[in-house]
């Protein structure tokens, strides 16, 4: 090399792919403990902040106070801060990557795709509704009647928590609820599913759609509600293009926020906790009507798409 010529810059060598799958199970084991410590931070500040035990608050299944009520969210809050929102910035670090820039938080969404992007939640809950009352209709084979049994227990048993969280809601319940039903949820769930774990598959399988139903999957998966799967699942999917063509966490935690909101804002307004379970008539036309007009707003959305 003469002294004016310019030193060609090394190209990056390509990972194994193991590196990634690494980094994944890292991602998991973060949300893991992540999840144990914030847990145990909010059960020991339970008695301080509501005058109320920890312990014993985590194990209720009806509260019968207001306090006991608050304490029960909030360690729930905490919990879903350490398991998605500390694994997510934890293994960011890991990586090595700006926190910033690898939250998606710099980039900014033109006003129209967010308009669009709340718009399409309220298209969406007829077709969400109908697909809700199809996967609970769901039987496993009579050789699986036990696991079916102990499956619906857990779903009868969230659908009851989730209705003690919201009935009899009080303006200042009703925000408290927006706070951490509806924002706090949005935020951590899409930074840890639709950013950093998407970018980890991604690096993996080097495919954006399948990377994108992947996470969808694992969406799905972690709220453990089988009779629910499928909803959440394609409720997944459509965040993870919102994620795609915006090339922002904001889209996908709008349309998150707004998903959670309106249930908790019907149920305040109706104190029925089936308030966004709408009678629409006919549901499966209206689950076809629901289906056609959200692929037309989701192609208006990839139409104005940000390229990278």
């Amino acid at each position: 090399m003469t002294e004016n010529q310019v030193p060609q810059e090394f190209e990056e060598t390509p990972k194994p792919r193991i590196w990634y799958v690494l980094q994944f199970i890292s991602l998991i084991l973060m949300a893991i403990v992540g999840s144990g410590i914030f847990g145990v931070i909010a059960i020991y500040t339970c008695k301080w902040l509501f005058g109320v035990d920890g312990l014993e608050v985590a194990t209720l299944k009806e509260f019968g106070t207001r306090d006991q009520l608050y304490a029960a969210r909030y360690v729930q809050a905490l919990s879903s801060i350490g398991a998605f929102v500390f694994a997510s910035v934890a293994q960011l670090a890991i990586m090595g990557e700006p926190l910033v820039d690898g939250m998606g938080l710099k980039n900014k969404v033109p006003a129209r795709m967010l308009l669009l992007g709340a718009i399409l939640v309220f298209i969406m809950q007829p077709a969400i509704s109908y697909f809700a009352t199809w996967n609970l209709s769901w039987h496993l084979p009579a050789s699986m009647a036990d696991l079916e049994s102990s499956l619906r227990a857990l779903h009868e048993q969230a659908v009851k928590t989730q209705f003690e969280f919201v009935k009899n809601q009080t303006f200042i319940d009703f925000l408290f609820n927006l706070l951490f039903m509806a924002a706090l949820p949005a935020f951590a769930e899409e930074l840890f599913f639709r950013r950093v774990g998407i970018q980890i598959i991604f690096s993996f399988t080097r495919n954006a759609h399948v990377s994108i139903v992947i996470s969808a999957l694992l969406f799905a998966l972690i709220h453990g509600q089988f009779f629910y799967l499928v909803p959440l699942f394609l409720f997944g999917i459509v965040l993870g293009y919102l994620a795609l063509w915006s090339r922002s966490l904001w889209l996908p935690v709008l349309a998150h926020f707004v998903n959670n909101a309106l249930t908790v804002t019907l149920t305040y307004f109706s104190n029925d906790p089936n308030a966004d379970e709408m009678d629409l008539g006919s549901p499966f036309l209206i689950m076809l009507l629901s289906i056609s007009l959200s692929n037309f707003i989701l192609l208006q959305l990839k139409k104005r798409q940000i390229q990278d």
